[in-house]
């Protein structure tokens, strides 16, 4: 358990998470765009 708490706190696993997240949002997000005339 703490090792788990830790490394949702730990910034670089936070900072992998945003990018991520942000990576799905983004390539649909351009998909849609492209796809749209």
């Amino acid at each position: 358990e703490s090792s788990a708490e830790h490394r949702v706190a730990d910034p670089g696993a936070v900072a992998e998470l945003l990018t991520a997240l942000a990576g799905l949002r983004a390539a649909p997000a351009a998909t849609d765009h492209d796809g749209r005339p």
